[in-house]
């Protein structure tokens, strides 16, 4: 009996250490090959093409209201904020590469929205 328990303690004890640390998909699948990765990545790649095309027509309408109120394309206190509110929980280990990200968007955001202007003629 003593062998069985000490089996079992070392069971729960594994599947205790699973439920902090891992998930099943760690269990369930054998480790990925290169290609399956890619094959996340491009998927990932597809979802964030439809999220850009999302914003810029959010940054298009901004632009256009910008345009009627006349207020200042770069707005440095909301993108402060924004950076502030998106990197507040994130892991150490990505914030200055999503900082970064973020910036870029920022700044394709500002270039759009004064192209537009300008084609308004505002």
């Amino acid at each position: 009996m003593p062998i069985i328990r000490n089996c079992e303690i070392g069971i729960d004890n594994n599947v205790k250490k699973m439920k902090e640390n891992e998930t099943m998909q760690d269990y369930e699948k054998p480790e990925s090959t290169l290609q399956d990765v890619r094959k996340e990545i491009d998927r990932i790649d597809t979802e964030m093409r439809d999220l850009f095309l999302r914003r810029m027509e959010k940054v298009l309408e901004v632009a256009r209201i910008k345009a009627g109120s006349g207020d200042s394309i770069r707005q440095p206190n909301r993108e402060a904020e924004m950076l502030e509110r998106l990197t507040k929980d994130m892991d150490p280990e990505y914030i200055e590469e999503y900082t970064a990200f973020l910036k870029g968007i920022l700044a394709i955001s500002r270039d759009y929205q004064k192209k537009k202007r300008e084609e308004m003629g505002k």
